[in-house]
């Protein structure tokens, strides 16, 4: 049936607030424009040394939000455009019929960063390639985490540079809607 759309949390509206903030601190720090995974890291960092008090007056706006949608006539679920294109895959490009579990703002203002390590045989584990994903969004508009690295690998008595990428895709999230606050 009809779903009532989530109230922010008290670090969703902070986030929204203070994100741009944040970017012009980091970028003050790293002399250079931080990435968008950066950023992203450094919200919630910087969410957690917010004094209580402050965190208090969030948990308000927060609670008021939540009152108002509670107050607010359930959305009525709205139906994907038929598409005419041909898509990949089994789902041929439609999605699942769930609900959106979050918006794409949502996502990159929470998404943690994801070390992923590529252990070589015969190589020592500090020798490995170990690259942080970050989290992006791709052309599908579907979200997810990424890398692209280059390391040598032995092979017989060679060494080959291997260019390596990383795509973790999160499932069903081309269908998301992009959120307040996300920037292009």
């Amino acid at each position: 049936g009809p779903k009532r759309k989530a109230a922010p949390s008290a670090y969703s509206l902070w986030s929204l607030e203070h994100r741009s903030t944040v970017a012009e601190e980091l970028e003050q720090e790293l002399q250079r424009k931080p990435t968008f995974g950066e950023i992203s890291k450094a919200v919630p960092e910087r969410w957690k040394a917010v004094s209580e008090a402050d965190k208090a007056s969030y948990e308000e706006k927060a609670k008021l939000a939540k009152a108002e949608a509670m107050d607010a006539p359930k959305e009525k679920p709205k139906k994907a455009p038929e598409a005419n294109k041909k898509g990949k895959g089994k789902g041929k490009g439609k999605g699942n019929g769930e609900e959106p579990i979050m918006s794409r703002a949502e996502f990159f203002a929470a998404s943690p960063v994801i070390n992923c390590a590529f252990q070589i045989p015969g190589v020592k584990a500090t020798e490995s390639s170990m690259e942080n994903l970050v989290a992006r969004m791709f052309k599908s508009q579907g979200v997810g985490w990424f890398c692209s690295t280059k390391f040598q690998v032995p092979v017989a008595s060679k060494e080959v540079t291997v260019q390596a990428q990383v795509v973790m895709n999160v499932a069903g999230s081309k269908h998301w809607e992009d959120g307040e606050g996300l920037e292009e």
